[in-house]
């Protein structure tokens, strides 16, 4: 559903709130109405310099524009879904392309953690060797709110995690380009051999 609004002329606002009522038709519910699916969306121009702050509408696409989509859906009954990637209206930039290779490169390192008896902290360090972010890289939840104990870089996440655990795993990296840092974002089950990953979408930057 994502590239359906990511069309040249189309604001910020528009496209979010798109992606928020398709969750709602496909059943998303959740524990209250600001937290039932929570878009966060930032995008910057192919050339020029990006605005720092994104006001209310926010700016409007254009062709050779990256926007980064990510999608946190809480489902009736306790279910918790995150899905994240890049998408490009036209070619991305080579410095797109390494960013979005770190990201992924770092996801996987993170995944390979991701066993019984390892600690959600030792998992995300695992990935922060390869890609330095500030931003949370693991998220534990059962739906009740975007992010549970065990928690990312705090004494919760020295807690050793159980197999079955679902976790959100995703690395930004800047791009260096106009402010932006691009993710690669996924729901992963843990099990004895590492993490699983739950959904089949692809792990590249979305062309549309």
């Amino acid at each position: 559903l994502f590239p359906a609004m990511l069309v040249p002329d189309h604001y910020e606002r528009d496209i979010v709130n798109f992606i928020r009522h398709s969750a709602y038709i496909q059943g998303c519910g959740g524990f209250g109405v600001f937290y039932n699916a929570l878009v966060d969306l930032e995008s910057a121009p192919g050339n020029g310099r990006r605005d720092a702050v994104n006001t209310y509408p926010g700016r409007a696409i254009n062709e050779g524009d990256v926007v980064q989509i990510k999608l946190q859906a809480n489902l009736l009954g306790g279910y918790y879904g995150v899905l994240g990637r890049p998408f490009s209206l036209g070619q991305p930039s080579d410095a797109v392309k390494r960013a979005f290779d770190d990201s992924l490169h770092a996801q996987k390192e993170i995944v390979k953690k991701l066993f019984p008896g390892t600690t959600l902290n030792a998992a995300a360090m695992a990935g922060r060797k390869l890609a330095v972010t500030a931003a949370p890289c693991v998220a534990y939840s059962t739906g009740a709110a975007w992010a549970e104990p065990p928690a990312e870089g705090t004494s919760s996440g020295d807690f050793p995690l159980q197999e079955g655990a679902i976790l959100a795993v995703g690395v930004p990296v800047p791009t260096g380009e106009n402010g932006l840092e691009v993710a690669c974002w996924d729901l992963f089950s843990v099990t004895p051999s590492g993490g699983m990953r739950i959904g089949g979408f692809p792990q590249t930057i979305q062309c549309v």
